[in-house]
């Protein structure tokens, strides 16, 4: 036959092939519908970025962080890691939104330079916040004391802390934490932890209280808000002294003035007037010198008792939940965040 021709042997195989083309075609029609439908329909992370924006807009962190959260988890996409730092930012979880906004920069910068570049605005609001938020965060710093095993196991809110992490302080968010140390999968410690914004703590779970367990407790605890308040009080009883003395010492040098002024004619003074000028010289010294050290302290005392205050929950004190974080973040629509 010539070469236009078909032999027997490939009819079959051709009318096979037209069988499976006819099949595939008969699936895709019959999918067809259901993939129109899911194309249609908005990814489960897209829904939960969309109801926690809903959510943070009307200053609902509560509600708007977590469901932001997941809606990351499930599509870890930069512009919606952002958009959860600048909710925990809101929310009050600064060291929680320090981390986030550190990822979100790490993110950009493994970026190409024109994608980059959509994300400039975010970059430069996370960079203000990171050196805004840095300082507020609280710091704990968990150790195990001297003759504790290293087998017991410690958690702080119910993850475990490495042992590398032993004796280094750790950005926290403000508020309650709760430490355990585990033996066995015995509870043999335990310690509850408050700290508002700023704050530095150092636990230390020691031999008595990990070698117990009948009853948790017994570690170390020294805080920066504990020794804040001991600074507020000497400032205070400082501020105290020295404006006590400086009043009582100025009393004491004006009421030296009408004994001078009779004792003293034509500033020529007998004993009485040479011994109310010496009186009333000290006693002006003392008022000079006493003064200035009590408004020091009881400046002083002003501004440890403002730092030992508990802190709001906003990261931002004075200023309106939302107006330097939410705001900005809800600008963003569900395309520009992810």
């Amino acid at each position: 036959m010539s070469g236009k021709g078909t032999t027997h042997g490939e009819r079959p195989r051709q009318k096979m092939i037209a069988r499976w083309c006819a099949a595939i075609a008969m699936v895709a029609l019959a999918l067809a519908p259901e993939r129109r439908a899911a194309a249609q329909a908005p990814p489960k992370a897209e829904v939960l970025f969309q109801d926690g924006l809903e959510a943070m807009k009307a200053g609902d962190y509560a509600t708007a962080c977590p469901k932001l959260a997941e809606s990351y988890r499930l599509d870890p996409l930069p512009g919606a890691g952002f958009t959860l730092a600048e909710c925990e930012a809101g929310w009050g979880k600064v060291a929680t939104a320090l981390g986030h906004y550190t990822t979100f920069l790490e993110a950009l910068s493994a970026m190409p330079h024109e994608r980059r570049a959509r994300f400039e605005e975010r970059r430069r609001i996370a960079v203000d916040k990171l050196a805004m938020l840095t300082p507020l965060a609280p710091e704990l710093t968990i150790d195990l004391s001297a003759g504790v095993s290293r087998d017991i196991v410690v958690k702080r809110d119910g993850l475990v802390v490495p042992p590398s992490s032993y004796g280094i302080g750790k950005k926290v968010d403000p508020g309650e934490h709760h430490l355990t140390a585990e033996s066995g999968g015995a509870l043999i410690w335990e310690r509850r932890v408050t700290l508002g914004q700023r704050d530095r703590a150092r636990v230390e779970v020691t031999p008595s209280s990990a070698s117990s367990t009948a009853r948790p407790g017994g570690s170390s605890l020294s805080t920066t808000a504990g020794g804040t308040r001991s600074w507020l009080y000497v400032a205070a009883g400082v501020g105290a002294l020295g404006l006590t003395t400086g009043i009582v010492s100025g009393a004491v040098a004006w009421g030296q003035k009408s004994t001078i002024d009779e004792n003293c004619p034509n500033r020529r003074c007998n004993a009485e007037g040479s011994s109310a000028v010496s009186t009333g010289q000290t006693a002006a010294l003392m008022s000079s010198i006493s003064f200035p050290i009590g408004i020091v302290g009881a400046v002083g005392a002003v501004l440890l008792y403002l730092k030992s205050r508990p802190k709001a929950a906003s990261a931002w004190r004075g200023v309106r939940p939302g107006v330097l974080g939410a705001d900005r973040a809800v600008a963003f629509t569900a395309e520009g965040a992810f």
